[in-house]
């Protein structure tokens, strides 16, 4: 069996200049959908290593600096089939990762991040 690790990021909002009148437009994307299996509610905690998940990419393709064209792919949804916590404090964890998941189970912060 092969395994492949990878992670996928979301940019929640997308800017450029018009090419015709040269304004600054904007599109608001929404966020990506994480959700344990059989479950309704949104999860928004660590996913740690070894976790099996299947993930949902949107593959589409733009336009590049000096023409042409590439493809990317866009993170949609994640469902967690089997979550393997991870244990902040424990030293299971590497340093920069650590200090980035420091706080996390405190919740998003009322003025958001």
């Amino acid at each position: 069996m092969v395994q492949y690790y990878t992670s996928f990021s979301r940019h929640t909002k997308v800017e450029w200049k018009d090419r015709t009148t040269g304004q600054a437009k904007s599109t608001v994307l929404d966020p990506p959908v994480v959700r344990l299996k059989n479950s309704n509610q949104p999860y928004t905690g660590p996913v740690g290593n070894g976790s099996d998940i299947e993930t949902k990419l949107e593959v589409y393709t733009h336009n590049v600096p000096g023409g042409g064209k590439a493809k990317a792919a866009r993170w949609l949804a994640t469902r967690i089939d089997t979550l393997v916590p991870i244990d902040v404090g424990s030293g299971n964890v590497p340093a920069p990762e650590e200090r980035a998941l420091k706080g996390l189970d405190a919740g998003v912060p009322s003025g958001g991040w």
